[in-house]
């Protein structure tokens, strides 16, 4: 083994006193058990931190492309694979959410005298604090759906579908209803 600050080969002796006699540095060679599992649990978190962000990504590109396709037809048939791909889309987004979450947990485990460990609590903090701020987001933003929309040429509330709010809703016509030779019907007026 070579000192880490001035890379000379260390004696016996100055491996087990964990200072390098030349220049002074210390350094440790801890490999106790519990530092080598510790390091393990850290190198389990950031494979599962990769493999969680590719089912992120997998899934963030599956539900576009299903948002995409939507877009350009108005009615999909039945069978086309499209709720499929949304359904896979939605579960790997979520498992990779889920493994990217116990990623970065993991790299808690880090041995104290490593500075390692400060990173991944900060990164621990940082992850719950984005989460609660998602959260927080999402519950304005349903919040602002109650609330009645202004149609802002006319100064008056309107609904979904861009009529007046508290207007009488589009009624469909009869099945029993017939038009006649002659007869001009408007529907839903």
């Amino acid at each position: 083994m070579n000192c880490p600050n001035c890379d000379r080969l260390l004696s016996q002796t100055e491996k087990s006193e964990g200072r390098c006699r030349v220049c002074g540095e210390w350094f440790t060679t801890d490999r106790s058990p519990r530092s080598v599992l510790s390091w393990a649990s850290v190198r389990t978190g950031l494979g599962q931190m990769i493999f969680g962000m590719l089912l992120v990504l997998v899934g963030t590109g599956l539900t576009l492309l299903v948002q995409l396709i939507q877009s350009q037809r108005e009615r999909l048939s039945e069978g086309t694979g499209i709720e499929l791909a949304s359904v896979v889309g939605m579960g790997s987004f979520s498992i990779g959410v889920l493994l990217l979450l116990v990623g970065i947990c993991l790299g808690c485990a880090a041995p104290d005298s490593s500075a390692a460990k400060g990173w991944a609590v900060g990164a621990t903090i940082c992850l719950f604090i984005n989460i609660l701020l998602v959260l927080a987001l999402r519950g304005i933003e349903m919040e602002q759906r109650k609330s009645p929309v202004i149609d802002i040429g006319r100064g008056r509330p309107i609904d979904d579908f861009g009529r007046p709010a508290g207007s009488a809703p589009m009624s469909p016509v009869p099945a029993e209803s017939k038009l006649g030779p002659g007869t001009i019907q408007i529907i839903g007026m």
